[in-house]
């Protein structure tokens, strides 16, 4: 399970500067196919201390843990996860795992795609990457995880991941 998105309400702070306050997050568990590989099984959303209960009883959920009470990143700060408010939801992308020739990626509301890793630097250029960082390698760039790694499903192209 990992987080895709936060729920967020934007406030004033005593001195009329707005602040984000985290109301809940989307998240998605995950299932292996054989044919797929790795899919978007179900998303649900919780609020933040169903999240922290969650996470502090079963370490269920893969990108996050809790520290002094609070939900944290720990591939990233989740304040560059995708949020969803009466704005309606950003546009950044979460990687789900590495395939040989780019990435299996969603949005926050939970739809997932294949892309080349062209296609992800791209997208990631216009509106932003939650759990990684543009890098350039040999020349070439590419998307990096920011801490640990991603998914490995190497074995897997574009083409053959849905």
């Amino acid at each position: 399970m990992i987080i895709i998105a936060r729920f967020v309400e934007t406030q004033k702070d005593s001195e009329g500067k707005e602040i984000t306050i985290d109301k809940g997050y989307k998240l998605a568990t995950f299932s292996e196919d054989l044919r797929t590989g790795f899919t978007i099984g179900c998303v649900q959303s919780l609020g933040v201390n169903e999240t922290i209960r969650i996470i502090r009883e079963y370490s269920a959920i893969m990108n996050a843990t809790v520290k002094d009470g609070k939900v944290v990143g720990t591939n990233g700060s989740l304040d560059r996860y995708p949020t969803i408010s009466d704005r309606g939801t950003s546009k950044e992308i979460v990687i789900i795992s590495k395939l040989q020739d780019g990435f299996k990626c969603c949005n926050g509301d939970g739809y997932t795609i294949s892309l080349t890793t062209a296609e992800v630097v791209d997208i990631c250029k216009a509106y932003g990457i939650s759990n990684g960082k543009i890098v350039t390698v040999n020349g070439n760039e590419t998307i990096s995880c920011i801490s640990g790694s991603y998914i490995n499903e190497r074995n897997r192209s574009v083409k053959n991941s849905f």
